[in-house]
């Protein structure tokens, strides 16, 4: 019986990489290891005796260097949460180090390069200044031109992107994975869901704006269906096909808990309350999948509400 295939996980204790790991964990085809950040952190998984600890060997950047090792596939989904805090400018350095930073750090620690290097990114890249009356779709083939003199998400997500291009230099195989708001029991959306359990959700600004937006299962099959079809490379996106505007949104998720949708939130006081991060809420571009439906991926969740009832309808 061959030995299994060496996979490593960065970010494997957040939102998206708790799921994937119990999906790779599932099929048993990999060896599965998980970076993190440094030796307290390592005992403190270690010491959390559990089957699925016991299945994952948990290692440093510092014992990649001495210890030689060497992985098949490596999936890189180490970020800080973007809404997660108001972006200062050490803010922003955090949010570039957790991304950037510590891509460049594990292609140096890395002596003998993966064969495959699957790279998340988000839709953050094509800008998110367009008017709400826009028609124009973004595609993978597409970068926005009508950025802002000064786009931080979309600077941020260029870099990271070419953090991971890097690796190929070596002939690794790269896919960019590039995220929409992702639909689950964490992230950017179980921060909303209280307000709108008590009946106080509603449109952000105009309401107008698009919301991109993909199911959890659906990011993580994305992720496997792109480890396993070694023949894909290049950029994914990762948002269902139905596009959808903030308004719509609010409604289906109000409609799905089963409250009122009647409360907006002027563009103004998220302005004062967040400051430069309020344009994650008021601002959104149209983005369609045509490379991920094109590689053959099917979306187990392509319809907001079946969605949303899926995950929230007994919350």
């Amino acid at each position: 019986m061959p030995s299994k295939a060496n996979l490593l996980i960065t970010g494997i204790t957040g939102f998206i990489g708790t799921e994937l790991q119990k999906k790779l964990l599932e099929c048993g085809t990999y060896t599965l290891f998980g970076l993190v950040r440094n030796e307290e952190k390592k005992r403190s998984l270690l010491n959390r005796s559990s089957p699925k600890n016991d299945a994952i060997t948990y290692i440093t950047l510092q014992d990649i260097e001495n210890k030689k090792y060497y992985f098949d596939t490596i999936i890189n989904l180490a970020g800080e949460n973007i809404a997660g805090q108001r972006w200062s400018e050490k803010r922003k350095h955090t949010l570039y180090s957790s991304r950037v930073t510590l891509t460049e750090q594990l292609y140096s620690a890395l002596e003998t390069k993966p064969k495959h290097f699957i790279s998340m990114s988000a839709i953050g890249i094509y800008g998110a200044k367009e008017g709400a009356k826009s028609k124009k779709v973004y595609d993978e083939n597409h970068v926005s031109s009508q950025k802002s003199s000064y786009d931080f998400p979309a600077e941020l997500c260029q870099a990271w992107e070419n953090s991971a291009q890097a690796f190929s230099r070596h002939e690794t195989r790269v896919c960019i994975v590039r995220l929409g708001v992702v639909l689950g029991y964490g992230g950017a959306l179980q921060k909303m869901l209280p307000a709108f359990k008590m009946g106080l959700g509603g449109k952000i600004a105009s309401g107008k704006q698009w919301m991109p937006w993909i199911h959890i299962d659906d990011a993580t099959n994305l992720i496997l269906f792109l480890v396993e079809n070694q023949n894909q490379k290049g950029i994914f996106n990762a948002v269902a096909p139905q596009p959808t505007r903030q308004e719509f949104f609010a409604k289906a998720l109000a409609k799905t808990l089963h409250r009122p949708c009647y409360l907006a939130t002027p563009k103004w006081l998220l302005d004062i309350i967040f400051g430069e991060m309020a344009s994650l809420l008021t601002h959104g571009v149209r983005v369609y999948p045509s490379r991920t439906l094109a590689a053959g991926f099917l979306f187990k969740h392509d319809r907001l509400l079946d969605a949303l009832h899926n995950l929230y309808s007994k919350s």
